[in-house]
């Protein structure tokens, strides 16, 4: 967020330099660098911003070299002194609405994570709203295990207290403590606020005494995964790359279900992890007390060009 912040200040301050040309203009192209500072030439990066006067506002849009708009921004106001930027800010990611931020008085109020074009997780939170987990990790109510309804907050700490339930019964698991939000960041590490958060997967374990093994063990498995991955064509012709960190539950007999995308990057890669997964042959099943059991994994199926 400081980083964005920071981006759009240098943005508008680089514009106040021609502000006094431009306004007569009813649009205006500019190039800008991956500072988002004006320059004269396009760089290797190939960005540029299209500037938009109105009566009362400026629109500025920042797009890529492959001309898919990267930042969304009205601007009510450019001089040498003063920054206005009221209202709703848009990010995009790959073409895709990845982050709104809210501005009121020149200062952020609500920061809003999307994925899929459908928000996920908002900043900042407040006591009766509920957020949904898998694995630790906020994620959209369809894919979670786990949900968690903010029932005070404690202004001398500055913590949230959250009651933890199941999603397939509401059931209470636990009341945890909380001292921040940020979507995609597990909570499940941070024992000394929330511990670890129960799953509802019909009674999968993640701490057997013998772990899942695949046919041919590590060698089988990356055999499997370099043979079955099949790289997005479209994700290729972007230059995308990324790692998804999928869950997926070793039932007794060593079938691979529940399979489900815990760290997302983009759908076009959180579709083939999923596909992947799902077609993987039986494991040697997990074992407790000598008896198989559901053992949850988590893997990552990274994307990389290079």
């Amino acid at each position: 967020m400081k980083q964005f912040r920071i981006s759009l200040l240098l943005l508008i301050a680089a514009l106040c330099v021609g502000s006094l040309s431009m306004q007569a203009a009813k649009q205006k192209k500019v190039y800008v660098n991956s500072d988002m500072r004006i320059i004269a030439q396009p760089d290797k990066y190939g960005m540029y911003a299209k500037l938009t006067y109105n009566k009362d506002h400026i629109d500025a849009k920042v797009y890529n070299s492959r001309d898919m708009m990267v930042y969304k921004l009205r601007l009510n106001d450019i001089t040498e002194d003063t920054i206005v930027f009221d209202g709703l800010q848009e990010h995009y990611f790959f073409g895709e609405l990845n982050e709104t931020f809210l501005y009121v008085d020149n200062r952020m109020e609500e920061h809003t994570f999307f994925r899929n074009g459908k928000p996920i997780f908002r900043k900042p939170v407040t006591v009766g709203d509920t957020i949904w987990f898998l694995q630790g990790f906020i994620v959209l109510p369809e894919e979670a295990s786990v949900y968690g309804v903010i029932t005070a907050y404690d202004e001398r700490t500055d913590r949230y207290s959250v009651n933890l339930h199941n999603k397939s019964d509401g059931k209470l698991i636990d009341t945890k403590l909380f001292d921040r939000f940020a979507y995609g960041e597990s909570y499940a590490k941070q024992e000394r606020v929330l511990g670890s958060i129960t799953s509802a997967n019909d009674g999968a374990t993640k701490v057997p005494d013998k772990m899942p093994v695949f046919p041919g063990a590590q060698t089988g498995l990356y055999k499997f995964l370099t043979e079955n991955v099949q790289y997005p064509y479209k994700a290729q012709q972007l230059g995308m790359q990324g790692k998804v960190l999928v869950s997926f539950v070793v039932d007794k007999d060593g079938s691979v279900t529940d399979v489900t995308v815990v760290k997302p990057v983009h759908k076009l890669f959180n579709d083939e992890a999923v596909r992947v997964i799902s077609k993987m042959p039986k494991w040697e099943p997990g074992q407790k007390d000598g008896k198989p059991v559901r053992v949850m994994y988590l893997m990552p199926v990274n994307f990389s060009l290079h």
